[in-house]
């Protein structure tokens, strides 16, 4: 066997399937969608050239 083939990374992919309740299912679509705006927001916010101490400052108190 070559060692380029012995190094070969294997993939393995998981999945879960939480049995949830309506409002349970409603409260991580909630999550989810703020979660994905502050990471939108985040990269417009590092390809407009903003400074990263700035930024963690902002997102960080933006959260609270």
């Amino acid at each position: 066997m070559k060692l380029s083939e012995w190094a070969k990374p294997q993939v393995r992919t998981y999945q879960t399937r939480p049995d949830l309740t309506p409002e349970q299912t409603a409260i991580l679509d909630a999550y989810a969608d703020l979660y994905g705006k502050a990471e939108r927001g985040l990269f417009a916010a590092i390809q407009a050239g903003d400074a990263l101490n700035d930024l963690k400052r902002e997102f960080c108190q933006s959260s609270i």
